[in-house]
């Protein structure tokens, strides 16, 4: 049964702001490198509630300037739960992803297993099999001479929907095979 699409956007600097940055300049709306001299500028959305358990996402939409010329990296994390254990402590993922005194590269060893996809310079970034109620995102930008990356709009769209949902149920029985037909029809 095909579900209604849903979607989160970032479109809005408030939007931007409710995540924690490192050498990120935020912009009206969106996010570009602060500093260009070191070049490298970190983000981490806030953590997003899809809902439901076992969310199916589908794609995540990036526009902006200079992100071909320049790089923009996308890290793809869920989780089904908001909490993790920590140093014997547990901790809520938000908090953590909103702790600016947690340097990028602690994070990053943190949330690895929460880890989905990665994928450099999106412009459309295919979820295949990133599943999971709570989503969140980490945008890394690059400068490359005198291009600065700009992301001006982030459009996650769940839950998966694809062509196999029109087909009887007999398609969808096998996971391998309605897999392969999912991705065949597509």
């Amino acid at each position: 049964m095909r579900q209604p699409v849903k979607y989160f956007v970032f479109n809005k600097r408030s939007d931007f702001v409710r995540g924690s940055h490192y050498n990120i300049s935020l912009l009206s709306p969106g996010i570009t490198i602060e500093d260009s001299k070191s070049g490298v500028g970190d983000f981490f959305s806030r953590i997003l509630d899809a809902r439901e358990k076992q969310m199916p996402f589908h794609r995540i939409l990036v526009e902006g300037e200079s992100i071909s010329e320049a790089t923009a990296r996308i890290w793809v994390y869920t989780s089904e739960s908001r909490k993790i254990y920590l140093d014997n402590e547990e901790r809520d993922i938000g908090e953590i992803l909103e702790d600016a005194s947690i340097p990028v590269s602690r994070k990053q060893e943190i949330l690895e297993p929460y880890c989905r996809k990665s994928i450099r310079n999106p412009k459309d970034m295919l979820l295949h099999e990133v599943q999971g109620r709570y989503l969140w995102v980490r945008i890394q930008l690059v400068a490359q001479g005198k291009f600065l990356p700009q992301i001006t709009k982030i459009k996650i769209i769940f839950p998966k929907n694809t062509w196999l949902d029109f087909l009887p149920d007999v398609y969808q029985e096998n996971a391998v095979s309605a897999s392969f037909v999912e991705r065949y029809l597509g």
